[in-house]
């Protein structure tokens, strides 16, 4: 069974005993589409879209996605030092399946999000890959360089694997209690959040999948919610740019985000929601951030009242900051159980709403901007309250501060 792609004349697909081959010169030169497919006969061969389709005598059928970059290639491009295909124009749909059949017999799904696929000539170069809008405001960046956080994590790692050497524990049976010695189980919030993903740079292919997603909120240590970790909102239908760097070579391609057809919503419903959970997700941000400097501070007066001799230093600023703490974050929770007992408080609230008005593809109701100018008008006075308390209060500590010989706090 041999098929043509209705695309690019001249590269045609073969359906074998022992599996599937591909030409790119019209029948001329013949190599091997194996991938993960098992070795069957393949007796016929549908190209739907930009996807092939192979029917097996194994009562079943494969389909590799997105043959887009097949239709591409060229034999020079492995001359180039990298080499950014063109990406396909992707869904905006969620692939993931339900819980009710994760025990099933299934298929694997293709990714979720657009899919970019790039040629490295050499290897362990730095690769940075940037996502714009169509007014070309970046909305993500993602390297090959490990984050900040990820980087700490290897290094306690490495540093706790040498210990173990040094007293001549072999590594293989020592796995678990590494892990542990670097991120404990019992302590279910996490000390920092999910390292973002890495850009590979490999020699050769490699493939990227932005989830479309915006930036997260803010973030602070130890943080505990009912509505888990607030991610961005997923952009809306409509033109974005990819840029691919590596080294010091740049190139971009554009794509469209195409809308779920089962969707009714319209694009300005999906705008008008986006717009929403933006303005959401930056005021939680504004929450967390609160938290985050109130915390900086008292840390910092510890430091100044231990080296003054002077239990009390700043009391009344920090009386005054920790009331804001405690209606911005709900100080007790520590596991995830807690809140059952301690309410949530603003942040965690917002992120309730968040979740509901991201839940469907739908214009946000009249109900969901009533209780958002609610909890917008508290995040608000809990935050002036934070700044008056810093305008008036802190500059008198820093004064007993400075008379000691000391930095003074810095929010």
């Amino acid at each position: 069974m041999v098929r043509e792609d209705p695309v690019r004349k001249g590269m045609l697909f073969a359906g074998t005993e022992r599996g599937v081959w591909v030409s790119f010169d019209d029948g001329g030169h013949w190599q091997r589409l194996q991938r993960n497919l098992p070795m069957v006969p393949v007796h016929d061969l549908v190209i739907k879209d930009n996807d092939l389709v192979v029917a097996t005598h194994g009562r079943s059928f494969w389909i590799m996605d997105d043959i887009a970059l097949l239709r591409t290639l060229t034999p020079d491009m492995t001359a180039q030092p990298s080499v950014l295909f063109a990406p396909a124009d992707p869904w905006r749909v969620n692939f993931d399946g339900s819980f009710a059949f994760q025990n099933q017999p299934a298929g694997e799904n293709p990714p979720g999000g657009a899919v970019i696929d790039y040629w490295v000539k050499d290897a362990h170069q730095k690769v940075t890959i940037e996502f714009l809008d169509a007014k070309g405001a970046t909305i993500k960046t993602f390297t090959s360089a490990a984050d900040t956080f990820a980087t700490a994590d290897s290094l306690r790692y490495r540093a706790t694997l040498d210990s173990l050497r040094e007293i001549g524990v072999a590594p293989a049976a020592v796995d678990t209690t590494i892990i542990r010695a670097v991120r404990p189980e019992e302590e279910e919030a996490p000390a920092h959040p999910f390292p973002p993903d890495r850009a590979p740079n490999t020699k050769g292919m490699n493939r990227f999948v932005w989830d479309l997603q915006y930036p997260d909120a803010a973030w602070f240590s130890r943080m505990v919610l009912w509505t888990g970790f607030l991610q961005g909102p997923v952009a809306v239908p409509g033109t974005y740019t990819v840029k691919l760097t590596v080294g010091d070579r740049t190139e971009t391609k554009t794509f469209t985000l195409k809308k779920d057809p089962r969707v009714t919503a319209t694009q300005a419903d999906l705008e008008e929601q986006f717009k929403l959970l933006i303005q959401i997700r930056d005021d939680v941000s504004a929450a967390n951030n609160g938290v985050r400097t109130i915390r900086s501070i008292r840390m910092q007066l510890a430091e100044r009242a231990k080296a003054m001799n002077n239990a009390n230093l700043g009391a009344a600023l920090m009386g005054k900051l920790s009331a804001v703490e405690r209606e911005l974050y709900s100080v007790q929770n520590r596991a995830g159980q807690d809140m059952l007992n301690y309410p949530i408080k603003l942040n965690d609230q917002l992120g309730s709403l968040y979740y509901a008005i991201a839940a469907s593809d739908t214009k946000p109701t009249a109900q969901d901007y009533d209780v958002y100018k609610v909890l917008k008008g508290q995040l608000d006075a809990q935050l002036a309250a934070m700044k008056n308390a810093l305008d008036s209060d802190l500059p008198k500590v820093n004064d007993e501060i400075k008379n000691a010989k000391l930095a003074p706090v810095v929010p």
